[in-house]
């Protein structure tokens, strides 16, 4: 094969890898935003709610935004920092203890009944199966899009 037609290829495979990290982003900010009104989401709150600390909740929230800003600066591609932290930001936001916890998990409860209803009319009446979907495929998506970013020299 000629040069120019590897890298042409190479400059292909490099957009459709950076094309399926902003994919997998998108579906970890759907499943992230459904995630604080489900069980993992309760659970994780739960989790943080056991420790005497309140100020926990809001650094872990400054944390994980920080790490999505940095991570797409970085290469302008959402690597694994960015896809967990869209799908762990809204239940740290919905952990806080102030009007941002209640106002993160109405609106979170607002969009999964949404769900649930246009589920219920075309598929199933389980928005908590699209939530757990989406966090998988987004967990496997970014896991594949990061080891084929590093074999091809994107990261």
């Amino acid at each position: 094969m000629a040069k120019g037609t590897k890298a042409a290829i190479r400059a292909v495979q490099q957009k459709g890898i950076k094309g399926l990290a902003w994919v997998s982003f998108g579906i970890a900010v759907v499943g992230g935003t459904l995630c604080p009104e489900m069980f993992i989401g309760r659970f994780i709150q739960g989790f943080l709610h056991l420790w005497p600390w309140e100020w926990i909740p809001p650094v872990l929230l400054a944390g994980m935004v920080v790490a999505v800003f940095v991570d797409v600066f970085i290469d302008l591609v959402p690597n694994q920092w960015a896809i967990w932290s869209a799908l762990t930001t809204p239940t740290l936001a919905a952990s806080v203890e102030a009007k941002l916890g209640d106002t993160v998990s109405g609106w979170c409860r607002s969009l999964l009944d949404l769900i649930d209803g246009w589920l219920a009319e075309w598929i199933t009446d389980s928005g908590t199966g699209l939530a757990i979907g989406c966090i998988a495929a987004a967990l496997i998506m970014a896991r594949r899009v990061v080891k084929k970013s590093k074999a091809g020299g994107v990261a």
